[in-house]
């Protein structure tokens, strides 16, 4: 005859205790007893460090001597995993960057800065676990922008058939910004200044987008700023003309303007300039030949170049 206080237990899968306490309520749902508030309270385990493997019949051994008959137990066990730890952000972030220096291409780890929330809250247990982070299997596969990536917690285990359970999983917000040094302006730079090398500085900056490619001093100096610059901007192809209007060596035509006639010839470029430069010009003869006479002539636009008077 079927004992009438017999109570059933539906056990959780995994459980997650913020207190020094595991109470049988913490694990498992209490059907048919008696008192149900006494079973609740049942202890059954305090101060765990790690993750912790209650099997169904090692919890029935355990309630079988009560004032009340366990009749069965559902469900094959339960994980009990204790929070008791907080990882701080900047240790989330070191732990981040390590795993990304195990990569093929971990040398372009230094070429971006990660961050996580300073809100960011992830609770472990002390002891006894292993946390796994997704990344991709490149470097190069973090582009700069926001992205998800998950924080698997596993137990660290000898039993196979426990190992690989997941505890916890935490979906980290990430912020991924390119480092690059870049050139900065020393002051503000009106629109057709020719660049020198008092007018900027190198300096290491963080881009939440594409960065600009860095530029080297050599490759600005001479140039022309192209929209007015502010001090602290960065100098890139946005604002500064880095391709010449006129390139050494290109055919451009040639103007001279006299009072009532205006000669138009095909002249060689001695050298680059911009708009608005003069720059040392040889006239082509009919026969295709240079001359030998060089003139000055002022850049008006990229295919035409005005005498000037000499």
């Amino acid at each position: 005859m079927q004992n009438l206080h017999a109570y059933r237990l539906y056990l959780n899968h995994r459980v997650e205790i913020k207190g020094p306490d595991v109470r049988l309520r913490d694990i498992a749902r209490i059907d048919g007893a008696s008192n149900p508030e006494i079973l609740e309270g049942k202890l059954i385990a305090r101060n765990l460090q790690r993750p912790v493997y209650l099997p169904a019949g090692e919890l029935q051994s355990r309630l079988n001597n009560g004032p009340e008959s366990l009749e069965r137990v559902h469900g094959v066990g339960v994980w009990i995993i204790p929070l008791n730890r907080t990882v701080s952000v900047g240790k989330l972030e070191e732990m981040i960057r390590d795993e990304l220096k195990k990569l093929p291409d971990h040398e372009l780890v230094s070429e971006i800065d990660i961050r996580l929330p300073e809100d960011l809250n992830v609770e472990v247990p002390t002891d006894g676990i292993e946390m796994r982070f997704g990344l991709p299997d490149k470097v190069s596969s973090l582009h700069v922008g926001e992205r998800i990536i998950a924080l698997d917690v596993y137990p660290l285990s000898d039993n196979p058939a426990t190992m690989r359970d997941l505890l916890k999983r935490y979906q980290l917000p990430l912020t991924i910004r390119a480092r690059r040094m870049v050139p900065v302006s020393n002051r503000d730079l009106p629109v057709g200044h020719q660049l020198t090398s008092e007018d900027f500085h190198l300096e290491e900056r963080l881009f939440t987008e594409n960065p600009p490619v860095g530029r080297t001093p050599a490759e600005l100096i001479g140039k022309r700023v192209s929209t007015n610059v502010n001090e602290n901007d960065v100098l890139s192809p946005d604002n500064i003309k880095l391709d010449p209007d006129v390139r050494r060596g290109q055919s451009i035509r040639l103007v001279y303007q006299t009072p009532g006639l205006i000669f138009r010839i095909r002249s060689v470029a001695l050298r680059e300039g911009a708009t608005g430069e003069v720059i040392p010009v040889q006239p082509v003869l009919p026969s295709g030949q240079r001359s030998n006479r060089t003139l000055r002539a002022r850049i008006v636009s990229t295919e035409l170049a005005v005498i000037e008077n000499e």
